[in-house]
């Protein structure tokens, strides 16, 4: 077997480290950033080096990746990384036969591209996303979120045999698990090393974010000044509304209706009700975080920095957008509105159950231990 992987940043090297020891046959990984080449230079590894070609992603599929979607990216530019992307992985291609490319989440121009061209060559997809669940990491064989296999069928659900012994085990050890995100820390995390990248992107690498890379870096000094909000008493009715990171793929790809959107709509159809609001642990954009802490003083509506678990449990109601929150409010049984187009729109507690303790592979992404070959082969299966 060989096996195409397609890393797009440092934090993802651990991860993809990990599969790679846990498969039999030739790898090779794909980058186009120097800081993953420079610490991947003890494995195959080749960089996406910018090149004229005679294909690419349409302007529409350029449109629906998360970097022209935030306004970070132009399509023109973007169709230029395009033609780089198709041009390395076709070179690729012609010089080994893969079996199987492997990336995470497939949401950004390069991503999407190395896809969109493996699929030319008929080669497996493999896509990643956290689940932000304890040692459990969700993959898929179309794309994830809603571009998903399973969010376009969740009758996939209904062939797994879990039994309620297993569900409830889970959920009992999931009750007593402490909340963390951990994606949090690397809001506030300046890596160095990450230098190798700006100059690969002055020698012509594909850059994806055309921000100014001293505004990005001083917007993370900025962010170690972290903002305190009040822990409210939850013994009083209230509904909770958990806001989501203002430039995730979910906000900006899967949903019509923003942070903004969501409150609003709380506020009109609950004008007289307890309304308390929670700013992503990740989210690192002051200025969205300065127009929330306005809007919700202006509609009365509380900023509070109560444990996320409390507030699922002691919310008479909850509005999400798609974020995780609202599949943990399914795990508590919660009366739940979402907006969005989450991967568990339409799940049951019997497809809930099936979901986490079936389809979801039994894998921490976070973590350097080996990886369960059995659940690397059923991916892949």
């Amino acid at each position: 077997m060989n096996y195409l992987i397609y890393i797009d940043c440092i934090e993802r090297i651990s991860f993809f480290k990990r599969i790679a020891n846990a498969l039999d046959g030739r790898i090779v990984f794909l980058t186009n950033r120097l800081s993953v080449y420079f610490l991947m230079r003890d494995f195959d590894v080749r960089i996406i080096k910018s090149c004229d070609f005679d294909k690419n992603l349409s302007d529409e599929e350029l449109k629906s990746t998360l970097y022209v979607g935030a306004g970070n990216l132009s399509v023109l530019d973007a169709k230029s990384i395009s033609k780089s992307v198709y041009c390395s992985v076709s070179q690729l291609c012609t010089e080994l036969e893969f079996d199987f490319c492997l990336v995470w989440n497939g949401s950004t121009v390069i991503s999407k591209s190395v896809c969109e061209c493996a699929k030319d060559f008929g080669i497996n997809l493999r896509f990643f996303e956290l689940s932000n669940l304890p040692n459990k990491l969700f993959w898929d064989t179309k794309g994830v979120n809603a571009a998903s296999r399973l969010y376009q069928n969740p009758q996939i659900l209904d062939d797994f045999e879990i039994s309620s012994g297993v569900w409830q085990a889970w959920k009992e050890n999931y009750f007593k698990s402490i909340s963390t995100v951990k994606q949090a820390k690397n809001k506030t995390t300046i890596k160095y090393i990450q230098i190798l990248d700006y100059l690969g992107f002055l020698f012509g690498f594909p850059k994806e974010d055309a921000r100014n890379p001293l505004a990005v870096i001083l917007k993370k000094i900025k962010n170690k000044k972290t903002k305190k909000y009040k822990i409210i008493d939850l013994d009083r009715e209230f509904i909770f509304v958990p806001l989501q990171v203002s430039n995730d793929t979910q906000i900006i790809l899967n949903s019509d209706i923003d942070n903004f959107g969501m409150l609003q709509i709380v506020k009109q159809e609950n004008s007289n009700a307890r309304i308390f609001a929670k700013i992503h642990p990740a989210e690192e954009n002051l200025e969205f975080i300065a127009k929330i802490e306005s809007f919700c003083k202006e509609n009365s509506i509380e900023i509070v920095a109560n444990e996320t678990k409390d507030l699922i449990k002691k919310c008479t109601k909850l509005y999400v957008v798609n974020s995780t929150v609202g599949l943990e409010a399914l795990i508590y049984e919660k009366n739940i509105t979402i907006l969005g187009r989450a991967v568990y729109s339409n799940f049951t507690q019997e497809r809930l159950k099936n979901y986490i303790c079936g389809y979801l592979a039994n894998i921490e992404y976070f973590s350097d231990e080996p990886l369960n070959i059995d659940e690397i082969r059923r991916i892949l299966s």
